[in-house]
């Protein structure tokens, strides 16, 4: 009983500094970067699901540049810059033309889900945040 109760604090306990990590890292985005991470809010309010986080990067991968899309990543998921730029990095792969290098990528796009990603991210207006101009006040950070 109290095993389970302590494992239930340190679960919770956890969760809060993760939803506090993600809070202070939305902060230090530039303004465009933080109403793509809203934008995401919208869509993975529980966050990204594991089968749809490489098919995620892959919807947005044409859109951003590898750098931006990482921020926006780390921010979003708590995880390691150098490790979302590393995810960057093989999905990029995985959507190249294999032919030229075959089997640099150990990751499978699955073009269903990339779909489902493009789907919602139509339907919370990502087209009308790539659209809009970025102001220089956007760069700050």
């Amino acid at each position: 009983m109290k095993v389970q109760r302590r494992e239930r604090a340190a679960i919770r306990f956890r969760n809060e500094l993760l939803e506090m990590k993600k809070a202070e890292s939305r902060e230090h985005l530039p303004l465009h970067l933080r109403e793509a991470y809203d934008l995401l809010e919208k869509i993975f309010s529980e966050g990204i699901p594991d089968e749809y986080y490489y098919p995620f990067i892959a919807a947005i991968y044409e859109e951003m540049s590898d750098r931006a899309l990482a921020r926006l990543i780390w921010a979003f998921t708590g995880e390691d810059y150098g490790f979302a730029m590393n995810n960057v990095y093989e999905v990029g792969g995985a959507l190249a033309d294999t032919t030229l290098a075959p089997g640099r990528s150990h990751i499978k796009i699955d073009r269903a889900k990339v779909a489902q990603v493009e789907a919602w991210l139509e339907a919370n207006n990502f087209q009308d945040w790539l659209n809009r101009p970025i102001s220089s006040e956007a760069t700050e950070n």
